[in-house]
């Protein structure tokens, strides 16, 4: 069974396999505010740096893994933040050859799919 689904995520990879079912809980829907973004290349040598913050959620950390994939990007470490219904996380990537994020449309195009992307799964 397990072998059948990487087998038909691989083959399909637009496909929301790993999305999750759950719904944010009452508590966590009082805290409902937009998504935001910081990019930045000279906090690391060598690696762009991206900071998400947002509501906290079950699904975030996936939501943010499929832009990634989509974007053919490298994740080399993160720091992972869960502050009450807020996360902040930090994460140090590179485009597939291993090099710092520096096209300017790229940044603005990767910052507003995480946003659409976060923003679009706040109340679900």
């Amino acid at each position: 069974m397990i072998r059948n689904k990487l087998l038909q995520v691989l083959t399909e990879p637009n496909e929301r396999w790993l999305a999750t079912d759950r719904r944010a809980s009452r508590r966590m829907k009082s805290f409902d505010w937009p998504s935001q973004t910081v990019f930045s290349n000279d906090s690391a040598p060598g690696l762009s740096v991206l900071e998400v913050i947002a509501p906290d959620r079950p699904g975030l950390l996936t939501i943010i893994g499929q832009v990634f994939f989509r974007h053919k990007l490298r994740l080399h470490n993160a720091k992972i933040s869960t502050l009450g219904e807020r996360v902040e996380d930090v994460f140090f990537i590179t485009d597939r050859n291993d090099q710092m994020i520096v096209d300017a449309d790229l940044i603005a195009k990767i910052e507003a799919d995480l946003k659409t992307e976060l923003d679009e799964h706040r109340q679900q």
